[in-house]
């Protein structure tokens, strides 16, 4: 699951270091000062949640989100166990 993520991730944020530039010189403006306002997470982590949402076929992003959050921490803890054995 994590490497599927973050090889979608990686494409994405792959595409968008090329689209960006682009879009936004084919923007148009309203003659008004724009605000780039920062955000919490970049714009290729938000397609990135995006297309695995709908990748998923999930109805809701509350159960993606859900069942997202229980792989990820039963990845977390077989990786605690894989390495308590190695050790």
């Amino acid at each position: 699951m994590t490497n599927n993520l973050e090889a979608l991730f990686c494409h994405v944020d792959d595409f968008w270091q090329i689209f960006e530039p682009k879009w936004q010189q084919l923007l148009m403006g309203n003659g008004l000062q724009q605000r780039q306002r920062s955000r919490c997470l970049c714009m290729s982590e938000i397609m990135t949640i995006l297309i695995s949402f709908h990748q998923n076929h999930y109805r809701n992003f509350k159960h993606f989100y859900q069942a997202l959050e229980f792989r990820l921490k039963k990845e977390k803890r077989q990786s605690k166990r894989d390495t308590n054995c190695l050790k």
